[in-house]
């Protein structure tokens, strides 16, 4: 039972990160954390843990480095 929860939660971690990622790329220019968990269901403090323990930064320092690279 344990590993069918674990493969059930990494899913959903993953679909967290797939879902945040692409919404940051085409909200670049006008993004706020707060509308990301509206859009996701899932609150802040949660979408962040799940995206520094996968991604390694947070959700706000990926978007940074995503709005600079769509600036240049």
């Amino acid at each position: 039972i344990e590993s069918i929860l674990l493969n059930k939660m990494s899913r959903l971690e993953n679909v967290i990160i797939e879902n945040s990622i692409d919404y940051i790329f085409k909200h670049y220019d006008d993004f706020t954390v707060n509308q990301l968990a509206d859009y996701l269901g899932f609150s802040r403090k949660h979408i962040n843990r799940v995206f520094k323990e996968n991604i390694g930064v947070s959700i706000k320092n990926f978007h940074e480095i995503v709005f600079e690279k769509q600036v240049d």
